[in-house]
């Protein structure tokens, strides 16, 4: 995509902005959206509407700048995770919009009260803050020229948010892993959610969403291809209660450790060499553990 795709002018005339107003309104405590301060957001160059006006406006018409949402459910024996219970495809309206679309499933689906002695407390079974920077990164990081949704896959024990492009030019998996801050790739898009509270700081979100788990067992994932980047936000579980009983042991040998070698753990356990592979396998797949380094010189350590 071109660095600066979101700027590209364009011919319509007739675009509105009304639930933008009304956000601008709310929170930046503007009396009125005008011409002067959709110039001063980059929403119009030249007497004319760019591309990020259009994904902003009430009657956006650009293809493939919506959000598929799907939602499974297993059946009464637990084992069929594919079984879809709703499925939402949210376009024709601003970005925005779509944005808060999103959280209020979310918080239909995830979020509910627990009495606990004269209190109603409100709990999450996701973490709302991870998924409200995950989706707000999507909007903000994703190429809008390729042909395709985002998509966000919900399910009782995670869910899955694939933003369509890759990483930002120059940067490293392992950088973009790390949280380092990256080159923005919609500016435009990004202002204008910073300035209404939705991101707190440019090239923040992954140290947000860890930030979020940092007390959780099993912690986010983020994967890259070439056309897609998709984060995983497990449910919240601060005890290890899906563990097998020689991966409970694994699991409190490496918090004493920051990384260790299969040959260490072997020693420290007194397990078997297979009972090790088979413990620390079954941890990587629940996203607890690890690998960190190649042939001979891997180690294995808590994911942070």
């Amino acid at each position: 995509m071109r660095k600066d795709y979101e700027a590209i002018e364009i011919e319509n005339e007739k675009l509105e902005f009304k639930f933008l107003e009304q956000k601008m309104k709310e929170i930046v405590g503007i009396e009125e959206l005008n011409l002067d301060i959709l110039k001063t957001l980059n929403l119009y160059e030249n007497k004319k509407f760019t591309i990020a006006a259009e994904l902003f406006a009430d009657n956006n018409n650009r293809k493939f700048s919506g959000i598929d949402i799907v939602v499974l459910g297993e059946n009464i024996a637990g084992k069929n995770r594919n079984r879809i219970l709703f499925r939402k495809n949210i376009e024709k309206k601003s970005i925005l919009e779509q944005y808060f679309e999103v959280i209020s499933i979310f918080e239909r689906g995830y979020e509910y009260e627990e009495i606990e002695g004269a209190e109603c407390i409100k709990k999450e079974k996701i973490s709302k803050e991870a998924f409200k920077e995950s989706v707000a990164s999507a909007i903000v990081h994703r190429l809008w020229d390729i042909n395709a949704n985002i998509k966000i896959i919900m399910s009782n024990d995670k869910i899955e948010i694939i933003l369509p492009g890759n990483l930002s030019s120059g940067m490293s998996e392992d950088e973009y892993m790390r949280g380092y801050a990256s080159t923005l790739t919609n500016p435009i898009i990004a202002n204008i959610f910073y300035r209404l509270g939705i991101i707190e700081k440019f090239g923040i979100g992954i140290k947000k969403i860890k930030y979020e788990y940092r007390e959780n067992i099993v912690k986010p994932s983020f994967e890259t291809h070439k056309n897609s980047i998709r984060i995983t936000l497990p449910m919240i579980k601060t005890v290890l209660s899906n563990l097998v009983n020689r991966e409970v042991k694994v699991f409190e040998i490496l918090k004493k450790y920051e990384k260790l070698s299969r040959k260490e753990i072997e020693y420290l356990s007194g397990y078997s060499k297979s009972k090790v592979i088979r413990s620390v396998n079954g941890l990587i797949e629940k996203s607890i553990v690890e690998q960190v380094g190649k042939g001979r010189s891997v180690k294995y350590k808590l994911k942070k």
